[in-house]
């Protein structure tokens, strides 16, 4: 999700299981710009496009 919600898109969203290779992309919106991935508040990627591989059982959703 983007903060604010309507700053930009989120491309590669769905529903992920463990194991599985994910990537997503962020694309700001015009007068917004990108700044990062964030969990728990602490940045984990600077790249607008984020590939990793989901490690945890439970699905998570972008």
């Amino acid at each position: 999700m983007s903060d604010p919600p309507r700053a930009g898109t989120l491309l590669g969203s769905g529903t992920y299981g463990a194991g599985e290779r994910v990537q997503v992309s962020a694309l700001p919106n015009r007068g917004f710009e990108y700044v990062g991935w964030f969990e728990n508040d602490e940045e984990i990627a600077s790249d607008p496009v984020f590939k990793f591989v989901r490690v945890c059982g439970v699905p998570h959703r972008f």
